[in-house]
């Protein structure tokens, strides 16, 4: 997928992808996908990667109107 299709998929701008995948930005996500160099001054993300990326992401959230215990039971 282009810049631009990744752009448009997880609603984020060009600077916020770049900072992400920069080691040495504050904003540095260590597991968002890495892209793939296609030549020249092109590169793409592999939609799987970022496909299982956002699922992961999901999957950490927590649950909205989850039963939680009481306090007291700790």
């Amino acid at each position: 997928m282009s810049r631009s299709e990744l752009e448009k998929f997880l609603g984020r701008s060009r600077s916020w992808i770049y900072s992400v995948i920069d080691p040495k930005s504050t904003y540095f996500i260590p597991d968002f996908p890495q892209p793939i160099r296609l030549g020249g001054n092109s590169i793409a993300w592999i939609q799987t990667e970022v496909l299982d990326w956002v699922e992961s992401r999901m999957a950490q959230r927590p649950v909205r109107g989850a039963q939680q215990e009481p306090l007291d039971a700790y």
